[in-house]
């Protein structure tokens, strides 16, 4: 993960290393430059390359828009909010912006607007009604012939026999990801134990697996273990953390 970066004050280019991927951010002349690798420097200092790399490339895309709020004042900034903020990152930027200026009292943004700055639209809002409406219309589900060619792929690698170990848990993790949305947190901390290969009445074998509940139910942390059988319908996948349980003992 990268966590630092180096920021050369008057550079006309900075190049954030960002996920693995070196990034430029190319500022205009003076005295523009100036200012805005000083906006940076003030509200950024404790925050990741990624973070940085996403506010500048606002700044530096908006950098009239964000002027324009400054100049108008409090009086006028709902009315140009809703005519021109549109996005997320837009919208942070902003309020990063506005909050650094109310707490400056820079000309008519004084300490008293802090409440009006809070309240202005981050649109996250509109980002996670629309995500929730396309899970209501059924639009983000995996259609029955995408989820067959992924029981396929898995099958297919799980019935090679020289697979090594690491092979058989990536494609063991992958087969329970798939049939209960386990998320990485719960994946990661999967031990041998919580993995029980049994025979059920009918002498079929049975792969049981359990592991702690992530989410959280009114901003409180549930650790509640939840307990899922692995399904046979996956074949030969969903076989492999019964044989990595078998093989390990």
């Amino acid at each position: 993960m990268d966590r630092e970066a180096v920021l050369e004050a008057g550079a006309e280019v900075w190049t954030l290393l960002v996920q693995g991927k070196e990034m430029e951010l190319r500022f205009p002349s003076e005295p523009e430059r100036e200012l805005q690798q000083k906006l940076v420097m003030l509200t950024q200092v404790e925050r990741s390359p990624s973070s940085i790399y996403k506010f500048t490339r606002s700044l530096l895309l908006n950098w009239t828009l964000y002027v324009r709020l400054l100049e108008e004042g409090p009086l006028r900034v709902q009315e140009s909010w809703d005519e021109c903020v549109h996005d997320i990152d837009t919208a942070k930027a902003a309020k990063t912006i506005l909050r650094l200026a109310t707490s400056s009292s820079l000309g008519d943004w004084e300490t008293s607007c802090k409440d009006l700055v809070k309240g202005l639209n981050t649109r996250a809002n509109a980002i996670v009604a629309a995500q929730r409406g396309k899970i209501q219309r059924r639009e983000s589900l995996v259609s029955i012939a995408q989820q067959a060619e992924l029981v396929r792929v898995l099958d297919t690698r799980a019935l090679e026999p020289e697979l090594s170990e690491q092979q058989a848990e990536g494609l063991a993790a992958l087969a329970l990801a798939f049939q209960h949305g386990m998320r990485p947190v719960q994946m990661l901390s999967i031990k041998l134990e919580h993995i029980h290969s049994l025979v059920d009445t009918s002498g079929d074998p049975v792969c049981v697996v359990s592991f702690h509940q992530a989410k959280q139910k009114g901003g409180k942390s549930v650790t509640r273990e939840m307990v899922r059988q692995v399904k046979p319908g996956m074949g030969a996948a969903s076989s492999l953390a019964a044989r990595i349980c078998k093989e390990r003992r």
